[in-house]
């Protein structure tokens, strides 16, 4: 997230600045465009089911969208910079270690399972 309205519907559900959304409705988020396309086609008064990361910890929340969300501009695509580039890899590895965590987890939980019976 760029920037977040004080009592938007994105506030309420506990995005931050620094949440990386990563899908509406079970739809994937990749790209800016994507979640202004989801949001866009949901409509205004809508309610959507938001997958976000932040500080690596996957958060899922509903939202009810506002009449402003259907106002959405997609700016034109500025010029790439090395410091955007590293921006959205950061992202993108932000979301494939909170994928990873949740498999380790996962996995530890099936392995603490398999040994509770001992021998």
């Amino acid at each position: 997230m760029v920037a977040v309205a004080e009592d938007s519907p994105a506030e309420i559900a506990g995005l931050r600045v620094e949440s990386v959304i990563v899908a509406v409705n079970g739809k994937a988020v990749e790209t800016p465009r994507d979640l202004v396309r989801l949001v866009d086609r949901a409509g205004p008064g809508a309610q959507v089911k938001l997958a976000y990361y932040r500080h690596g910890k996957l958060f899922e929340r509903k939202v009810t969208l506002g009449p402003g969300d259907e106002e959405f501009e997609i700016p034109p695509p500025a010029p790439a910079q090395p410091r955007d580039v590293d921006a959205d890899r950061i992202a993108q590895l932000e979301r494939r270690i909170a994928e990873l965590e949740v498999r380790l987890a996962e996995l530890e939980r099936g392995l603490e399972k398999s040994t509770e019976g001992g021998p």
